[in-house]
């Protein structure tokens, strides 16, 4: 029998060494252009810009998608504007962003995230706020019950223009036609919460009780409103007066350095005098007489108290506290559904977990039925009526 010898072919060696150098020349070709290259961020010149018409021509009826892709395109843009911060067009002056989200929102104006983009790009990077303001206030007409956009509007209107001190009026319009606006529950007590802030937040002065004392007349007697809008008002007015009164206690301290400060040495015409030397503030816990100055009690008819030195309206303290009940009730749930019992007493429910603070001299704990409340002494005085 012959026997077949299958010798091993030069070919298959010849093409695998062909591939492996055209394989490197390949390399070599592609990285020569990092050879020399320098590490920068990608950046897009967005200045050629159509018109929102032109560009509404130029998509063929495909303009969210163009619309879309413009935008994913000039994100390096962006980049570019984080380090410049100027998107000026040299031969017309204009606004790169203003005419990009311009010509965007005009594509798709039902798309939220331009407009997102926008207050960003303009008001954030570029401090351009009239222009991101018009922007989300014009997509407020296509996206009228969008909650986004709406807070969105009065975050710039609160923290740009200082609308909630400097134009109330226009900041309650604003939040009115939000209230209308909303289409849910939970919408509109966002508003109504974004309201009641507004008369908690500190402010140095009074800029808002001329505003509040408006809504006061308008509120129905015996109503919810008018309680909230009273109660707002007294706070503002405590809060008032305990800064009133640390410029009484600063004063005193100036000319007698050492020695406990006292509510009466207050009083003192000479202290009085370089404390307010424009004359009383209007408000203030301070009153002329003819016998020189006195004390006012606090919105709350309380007397104000000094606390190791420092300056306290116990009407104030008091609502506070009670603004913590609400907590303090819930708490007294979680404990009935641990127990599979409501406690009857302050000393069960404290034994049971809920923690209670020590309260001021006329305050008293109490459980009544399923909640914790406070059981305060009158004041001796009846409290301000604006």
């Amino acid at each position: 029998m012959r026997r077949l010898a299958f010798l091993p072919s030069g070919r298959p060696a010849a093409s695998t060494l062909v591939a492996v150098i055209i394989g490197l020349g390949l390399l070599t070709w592609n990285g020569s252009r990092f050879v020399h290259a320098q590490a920068r961020i990608r950046t897009k010149d967005l200045t050629f810009l159509p018109s929102p018409t032109t560009a509404r021509l130029m998509c063929l009826g495909h303009v969210n998608t163009f619309a879309k892709l413009r935008w994913i395109d000039s994100f390096a843009y962006f980049e570019k504007q984080l380090d410049l911060k100027d998107d000026t067009v040299l031969r017309t002056g204009e606004s790169t962003f203003e005419r990009l989200y311009r010509m965007l929102v005009a594509l798709d104006p039902k798309f939220l995230p331009y407009y997102q983009h926008a207050s960003l790009n303009l008001g954030g990077v570029l401090s351009r706020h009239e222009v991101a303001l018009s922007i989300l206030e014009g997509g407020l007409l296509d996206l009228p019950h969008e909650t986004q956009l709406w807070r969105m509007v009065a975050a710039e209107m609160s923290t740009t223009y200082k609308a909630e001190t400097a134009s109330i009026s226009a900041m309650d319009g604003f939040l009115a036609s939000w209230y209308d606006a909303e289409t849910t529950d939970e919408g509109r007590q966002e508003v109504w919460d974004w309201k009641k802030a507004m008369g908690q937040r500190r402010y140095l002065e009074l800029e808002q009780v001329p505003y509040w004392i408006e809504q006061l007349r308008r509120a129905p007697a015996n109503s919810p409103t008018r309680a909230f809008v009273l109660r707002t008002l007294r706070e503002q007015v405590a809060r008032f007066g305990e800064s009133r009164l640390q410029l009484l206690i600063d004063s005193y301290r100036a000319q007698r350095l050492i020695g406990p400060v006292m509510l009466p040495d207050l009083l003192a015409p000479e202290i009085v005098a370089r404390a307010f030397p424009k004359g009383l503030p209007a408000f203030g816990p301070i009153q002329a007489n003819l016998g020189g100055f006195s004390l006012r009690p606090d919105p709350f008819g309380f007397a104000y108290e000094l606390d190791d030195g420092q300056p306290l309206s116990p009407g104030w303290q008091q609502l506070k506290i009670d603004k913590r009940l609400g907590m303090l009730s819930g708490r007294l749930v979680e404990v009935a559904k641990r127990d599979g019992r409501w406690p009857t007493t302050v000393a069960e429910a404290v034994a049971a977990g809920v923690v209670l603070d020590p309260l001021p001299k006329n305050g008293t704990w109490e459980i009544n039925g399923q909640e914790i409340v406070v059981h305060w002494t009158p004041p001796p005085n009846p409290p301000w009526e604006p």
